[in-house]
């Protein structure tokens, strides 16, 4: 269960292996766009900021939810959300970037490619990771499970 966790950890970076204090393969680019997700919440997560993407968001028919913060940092899940939720955002924070100065945080296009990337590859883990700890019978019908749930 532990191990599986970490497989999400490494895939989006924030787990980082080393050999000999040496770091092996690190994913600073995985890290860095979940910062930035991360960020982006916390930016609309206070009073007036908050009111206007939801103001922005209803103009341009983007769903209303407000992005969650990874509190702790320690969920994988948590930071797996917060993705899923700013992502569901692009539209409102680029319309909000383009017009607000006070808005420092900047986003590539490419960035939000990597960060939808990100998204589905760790949704789709997720969902093994999930089958793998609840599966109580080993019958080795995993193949036929994760084939159906990824569909």
């Amino acid at each position: 269960m532990h191990n599986l966790s970490k497989v999400m950890s490494w895939l989006l970076g924030l787990l980082l292996k080393s050999n000999n204090k040496q770091p092996v393969d690190p994913f600073n680019q995985g890290k860095h766009i979940v910062m930035l997700a991360n960020k982006v919440a916390k930016f609309f997560n206070y009073g007036g900021r908050r009111k206007k993407l939801r103001q922005i968001s209803k103009s341009l028919n983007v769903t209303l939810n407000h992005p969650h913060v990874n509190v702790n940092g320690t969920r994988v899940d948590a930071a797996v959300r917060v993705l899923t939720h700013v992502l569901h955002k692009e539209l409102s924070v680029k319309a909000i970037s383009a017009s607000d100065a006070s808005f420092t945080i900047r986003i590539t296009d490419a960035d939000w490619a990597l960060m939808a990337e990100l998204e589905g590859l760790a949704l789709a883990v997720g969902k093994f990771v999930k089958i793998v700890q609840t599966e109580t019978c080993f019958t080795g019908g995993y193949r036929a499970i994760i084939f159906l749930s990824l569909r």
